[in-house]
């Protein structure tokens, strides 16, 4: 009945007697309310008050949650997976799988994950739950509750399919290019049935293929798209003159589709060659040379960055409403002239009067001068609201950045951008994320408050720690050496198999004198390794003064105890689900840290060791700047003036 009664609307959806209603901007979506409620009134029917919303970013619809970001599982759904206890019967396996097959389009690889749970359920089996079932079951709670946000699909922009095939399963991605960033729209995956497994390895990716384009064909029928596939042999699958068996049935079931075969080796290929196989934790052994696979961290998000050309910020700027409104005002006002004062009816222009003299247009491209800048010239670029979700999973959510706070997040963003109500839209951002929300535990401490150290120039005390026993890495780590530099902030953290004196020298020595020069004083607790006779030769050879802090009194050496809880959470955020995988992440959690603004010295110990702002992909991606050549004489200069102590600091 509800489909009949809003047949023909568009930016409304139905099914039974739930409606959700969206559009690009509030007035549309105001004409469309409007109508709705219009045939709804007509039609002698009532809504009840308490179960409809208005006016949301994000709403709850058929157990997912939309917001402009994207699409992801509802928490409360996903709990009752996360729930869901040991099965002890065939019915409960039956039962779990088909509450987690609902949301397997957020899952990579969901065919061969379920496979084990799927063979329990196989005619004339007695149940035997199996350790490959319990670790199945474990690993779909896993990925379940650290499932990504995956893209609205956009149907102005083609589509691109992403497929492969393993001796067990299918794999395919259905994502889109915007700019220089591809988005993911949909996961895909299914097992092969016993008589696809012979198939030959041809007629696999083939099925890949149009199993895919069948799969999403409302996103494909009637447009043009492209087919990624790692098997060089289908680029010329359209063009076979004389088919045969089922090859010729699969191609003329494609032909009504409109599609280009593009081939792309299985390395390159990985976001579908990871769905058809199998990436079950397996037992830890050891081996000379580990995979390429090993190497790769950081593979949940679904938005592939680049930089921003200055003609794509250009485009953004004039096809921003609100942005283009002031590009338009600057260029035909006077440079003394006040901006519009028929501004003060909209918020977001509201803000841009108040910063109106501080507004510049720099080769077309609208800018703010301010001086928290990142760049010399005081310059930040003027973001438009569709550039704003990428900036702020950099700042937040990608490696380089650590998952921090809000404080962190506006401050990595300040220096290079402005846009009105950021910090609000930050504090927003980091509220809602999902992995911070389900790995970080509250900040709240009845610690006793650290005590200061006086230092008076880098790399004079550093302080060192021991964190761990952590899971056991496929590298066989299990510890991680902590040091830190009072001055500075700057720390380095070594993985390590064991904590003995002698890996503790090393690491000393490899990370910190090689490095940064031979400290004056090094602080540690009274732990043996670091009371060792071992240690004390060398700390004697080298000249260090060695401090200790006194028993059961860690707040004297503060500042690394603080770090190490810092530590744990950003590497916490990126972890696989038995958290084996952490000595991966260890250098880019540093990055992080080595380039977030410090509390206590208001600038990044990258900052403070270099003498400049690091270059992340943050700043990278909204840079319009071109590189200047200049010789080393030349900066050494700038670096030493950059440093040297001014009148009055």
């Amino acid at each position: 009945m509800m489909t009949k009664l809003l047949h023909g609307m568009s930016g409304c959806l139905v099914f039974i007697d739930d409606i959700i209603i969206f559009a690009d901007t509030w007035e549309e979506h105001q004409k469309i309310l409007e109508e709705v409620l219009h045939r709804i009134k007509a039609a002698g029917l009532k809504l009840k008050g308490t179960k409809c919303q208005f006016g949301h970013e994000s709403v709850q619809f058929l157990g997912h949650i939309v917001s402009a970001r994207g699409i992801h599982p509802n928490p409360e759904k996903v709990q009752a997976v996360q729930d869901f206890p040991t099965p002890s019967s065939l019915s409960d396996v039956r039962a779990f799988v088909g509450m987690a097959s609902y949301y397997r389009r957020y899952v990579r690889n969901f065919a061969d994950i379920a496979a084990p749970l799927h063979e329990l359920t196989k005619g004339g089996r007695e149940f035997c739950w199996t350790p490959a079932a319990q670790q199945a079951f474990h690993t779909l709670k896993t990925h379940l509750s650290t499932s990504p946000i995956l893209a609205l699909p956009n149907f102005m922009i083609p589509f691109t399919v992403y497929t492969d095939a393993s001796d067990s399963g299918l794999g395919a991605v259905l994502s889109q290019r915007v700019g220089s960033s591809e988005y993911v729209v949909c996961y895909a995956s299914r097992s092969l049935t016993s008589a696809e497994k012979n198939y030959s390895t041809t007629e696999k990716e083939c099925l890949a293929i149009v199993w895919a384009i069948h799969y999403w064909r409302p996103y494909l029928l009637g447009k043009a798209f492209q087919v990624v596939t790692d098997h060089q042999s289908l680029t010329w699958l359209q063009g076979l003159k004389e088919p045969k068996g089922r090859l010729a049935r699969w191609i003329l079931t494609l032909q009504e589709y409109d599609f280009a075969i593009v081939h792309r080796p299985g390395r390159e290929n990985s976001n579908a060659d990871a769905l058809s196989r199998s990436l079950l934790p397996t037992t830890v052994v050891s081996h000379p040379h580990l995979p390429d696979e090993e190497i790769v961290i950081g593979v949940r998000p679904t938005l592939i960055e680049t930089e921003w050309s200055r003609e794509e910020i250009c485009q953004a700027q004039h096809d921003d409403p609100v942005v283009s409104t002031v590009l338009q005002a600057k260029l035909n006002t006077p440079a003394e002239q006040e901006a519009p004062s028929d501004w003060t009816d909209d918020s977001e222009l509201r803000r841009y009067r108040q910063v109106w003299k501080q507004l510049e247009i720099i080769d077309g491209v609208l800018h703010r001068r301010v001086s928290t800048s990142g760049r010399k010239d005081g310059l930040v670029l003027v973001v438009t609201r569709k550039m704003r979700a990428d900036l702020l999973r950099l700042s937040h959510n990608d490696p380089s950045s650590g998952h921090m706070g809000i404080n962190r997040c506006v401050e990595r963003l300040q220096p290079w951008y402005y846009w009105p109500g950021m910090t609000s839209e930050v504090h927003l951002w980091v509220a809602e994320c999902d992995v911070c929300n389900q790995r970080k535990s509250s900040s709240a401490s009845h610690r006793s408050p650290m005590e200061n150290i006086r230092v008076s120039q880098p790399m004079e005390l550093w302080a060192m720690d021991i964190l761990g026993p952590l899971p056991i890495t496929a590298r066989g780590h299990q510890y991680v050496l902590v040091m830190s530099d009072h001055f500075t902030k700057w720390v380095e953290a070594v993985p390590m198999a064991d904590q003995k004196a002698e890996t503790v020298a090393r690491a000393f020595i490899d990370n910190v004198v090689s490095r940064h020069g031979v400290p004056v004083k090094l602080l540690t607790d009274q732990g043996r390794n670091f009371e060792s006779e071992l240690m004390k030769e060398v700390f004697k050879l080298l000249g260090v003064h060695k401090l200790r802090t006194s028993p059961y009194h860690p707040q004297t050496d503060g500042q690394v105890e603080r770090f190490n809880r810092t530590l744990k959470a950003i590497i916490s955020s990126y972890v696989n689900g038995h958290h084996n995988d952490w000595d991966l992440h260890l250098p880019l959690a540093l990055f992080a840290y080595r380039t977030s603004v410090h509390s206590s010295t208001r600038v990044s110990p990258f900052k403070a060791v270099y003498g400049r702002d690091a270059t992340t992909p943050l700043v990278l991606l909204g840079s319009t700047e071109k590189p200047k050549t200049r010789l080393i004489a030349d900066y050494c200069a700038e670096l030493e003036f950059t440093l040297s102590p001014r009148d009055g600091c």
